[in-house]
């Protein structure tokens, strides 16, 4: 999977919204309760390796039940894995590194590896306390 590139994001109606696109501007939604366990999930692999690729925060979340209902699907429910990296990131929460195969490397077809930069408590406090502080502003 390849991270999205979005330019913005705000808490939204109990949704992360962010907005991409360089020519046509366009909007994705993940619920604020995937939002959580793709955090959740996306800490718990980091505390026990060393750097979490994408796929395995997809493989993790597979069929697991989220706020709708169904259970996450890799081919439908992936952008929601690239909004929530991608907010994590923006707050620098995580970063993307490397693999050791090349080290330089942190997009497009080459692997990166994601790490935490911060206290896994001091994340899921920020997750948890977002729709207080109602997440941040983009220009439209």
């Amino acid at each position: 999977m390849t991270l999205r590139s979005y330019r913005g994001w705000t808490f939204n109606n109990n949704s992360i919204k962010v907005v991409g696109g360089k020519n046509t501007t366009y909007y994705h939604y993940c619920p604020y309760e995937d939002f959580i366990l793709i955090s959740k999930t996306f800490i718990d692999l980091a505390k026990k390796l060393d750097g979490v690729a994408t796929v395995e925060i997809m493989d993790a979340l597979e069929n697991k039940e989220l706020s709708s209902g169904s259970k996450f699907n890799k081919e439908g429910d992936e952008y929601k894995v690239s909004i929530t990296l991608y907010v994590l990131m923006d707050n620098n929460f995580i970063s993307k590194r490397g693999t050791k195969k090349n080290p330089h490397s942190n997009m497009g077809r080459n692997p990166f590896k994601l790490v935490l930069e911060e206290e896994p408590k001091k994340i899921l406090s920020w997750v948890k306390n977002l729709p207080k502080s109602k997440g941040e502003k983009y220009d439209d």
